[in-house]
């Protein structure tokens, strides 16, 4: 079995040997060392284990640190985890979902408009939203809000009379439809 000593510094700054490799360091290089695609490999494999859809409901599909670009906005609904890093800046991840929502609304703009023409072609569109064409006269309490049953009023209603302003002595205006 080989031995080692290791160099260490305590808390006063003072320097030392001891048989105990220091770990923390141990890992910051080996972690330096590690190929960028090995560490995006794993650390992919790790997020889809724990973000697995499972029964569906919230999304069908999960893209782990994706290329923007090669992510299919079309098909099912789908997980994106991007990575934070300057490779995905927001503003590209601000972009692509503004893309996903723009293709949401558009498909359901399609669909209503799909079911509109559906439903007049087969000639029941005024049934669906619930529209009736009536023939008859109008309801009574319109009728009666209307001012009676008459649409013409039998004698005009005159308006207030006016004061002669300027004094000339003559008879004052009458206002109102009977002047």
């Amino acid at each position: 079995m080989r031995e080692a000593w290791y160099l260490h510094r305590d808390q006063s700054d003072a320097y030392y040997f001891s048989n105990t490799e220091n770990l923390t360091k141990r890992l910051a290089t080996e972690a330096e060392r590690a190929p960028q695609n090995k560490v995006d490999q794993e650390m992919r494999r790790r997020i889809e284990g724990i973000f697995e859809p499972k029964n569906k409901a919230g999304y069908q599909d999960l893209k782990a640190l994706p290329v923007i670009d090669d992510v299919n906005l079309k098909g099912p609904r789908v997980l994106l985890i991007l990575s934070p890093d300057t490779r995905h800046p927001p503003v590209e991840a601000q972009r692509f979902f503004a893309q996903a929502l723009a293709s949401e609304y558009s498909a359901v703009r399609d669909y209503n408009n799909a079911l509109a023409t559906f439903e007049m072609v087969k000639g029941t569109i005024a049934q669906h939203d619930n529209v009736v064409i009536s023939e008859a006269g109008l309801p009574t309490a319109v009728s009666e809000r209307a001012g009676g049953s008459s649409p013409v009023t039998k004698s005009p209603m005159p308006g207030p009379a006016r004061a002669d302003p300027a004094g000339s002595g003559r008879q004052p205006a009458r206002t109102g439809p009977g002047r």
